[in-house]
């Protein structure tokens, strides 16, 4: 039982101060045009004042409250006219509930907008015209929501510094580092990347294409995150600029390993998967159809009826190998003058962790004619 109006005001300041204190973190998420509720509340000398509401809410509610004195009693005037004498408690305490209720709505309603926006995918032109809708209707309260999708779901306005320019277009690199820090579960101490390059046409209309480097854990098969994408009407005119920022990364992971959860854990690339042109590509060799285009030996290829073939040879042909790749002792191999920097990856052998392409091999291939035949 509250004997004097001291200690009724230390109470009542007491609660406000709670309600200050648990709202304090999602007031810094409101927009900085909106009122902040639960800082207007003043304490006087005579009385306590009560938050100042703006015309909507005060419209919205039936109880219109402005002042109350220190009083026992005070007198209530509703939308009806009519005065109503009410306990300065229960007044003091129902206002209260309508601040924390008017603050849950707005970042309850602002917080579903945004989860609804994410979760189905939804476009940002849709987003844009469902806000100019909302602001149009009085009925509807839009004092804390932006007029654009952009400002609603703080879409950096800054390009990122990932993205640089791959002649004859642009690259973003998202980082091999943070796709392993985010699907590796598993609790091996060695960790197995498969990397995967190819280039994906986007339309029959234009030459808008990707060059995605996507890979995934050999234990977790079934995560395939992105690493880097190329973007533009053309192939990167060369395969090393576009491995730049990959080559770096991957350098230092083979040599440092990476930390996930205070353990340091190997990291090796198991395999590239490429198909035949990707291959070419980025090692800098002959394409399928060169007459030293194989990847596995150096038998020469010979023309006949439109296509190149390997003829059958009683004596085996000499395997390739890394070092012979790094001398370029078969020139008639190599593209250029120039090597692909994966050389510069420590530990890894180029001619083994290439994988044979199975569709220009098997379904399109050698294997298919034999079939045929």
């Amino acid at each position: 039982m509250i004997r004097t109006n001291r200690t009724k005001k230390r109470k009542i300041n007491r609660e406000l101060h709670d309600i200050q204190t648990i709202y304090s973190a999602r007031d810094t998420n409101v927009e900085s045009s909106e009122p902040d509720f639960a800082n207007e509340v003043l304490l006087s000398t005579n009385g306590l004042i009560l938050p100042s509401m703006s015309n909507t809410f005060c419209q919205n509610n039936t109880t219109k409250t402005t002042y109350i004195t220190s009083s026992i009693n005070s007198e209530v005037e509703t939308q009806e006219g009519e005065v109503v004498i009410q306990n300065e408690d229960e007044v003091v305490i129902q206002q209260q509930i309508e601040v924390v209720q008017r603050i849950e709505t707005i970042s309850t309603f602002k917080e579903d907008l945004i989860a609804w926006a994410i979760e189905c995918k939804v476009c940002q032109s849709t987003v844009n015209k469902l806000l100019k809708i909302m602001k149009k209707r009085n009925t509807i309260n839009t004092d804390n929501l932006p007029s654009d999708c952009r400002t609603l779901l703080q879409t950096p306005i800054t390009l990122s510094a990932n993205i640089r320019n791959v002649d004859p277009a642009s690259c973003y690199h998202f980082g091999l580092a943070a796709g392993i820090k985010r699907y590796d579960t598993s609790n091996l101490n060695d960790i197995k990347i498969a990397i995967g390059i190819d280039g994906l046409p986007l339309a029959k209309s234009s030459n808008s294409q990707f060059w995605p480097i996507l890979a995934f854990i050999v234990d977790e098969a079934k995560y395939v995150f992105p690493i880097g994408v190329y973007h533009g009407n053309a192939k990167p005119m060369d395969s090393n600029d576009f491995l730049a920022d990959f080559i770096t990364e991957i350098k230092d992971l083979l040599v440092n390993g990476i930390n996930i959860d205070g353990s340091n854990k190997k990291v090796s690339i198991h395999v590239f998967v490429c198909d035949a042109p990707a291959k070419s590509f980025v090692l800098k060799i002959k394409g399928h159809s060169g007459f030293y285009s194989c990847t596995r030996c150096t038998q020469e290829g010979e023309y006949f009826k439109n296509r190149v073939c390997f003829p059958y040879s009683k004596e085996k042909s000499d395997e390739r190998t890394h070092e012979a790749y790094l001398n370029m002792l078969n020139e008639e191999h190599h593209v250029g003058n120039t090597l692909s920097q994966l050389v510069e990856l420590p530990g890894l052998d180029l001619i083994q962790t290439f994988s044979l392409d199975y569709m220009h091999l098997v379904c399109l291939g050698a294997v298919r004619k034999l079939i045929l035949l």
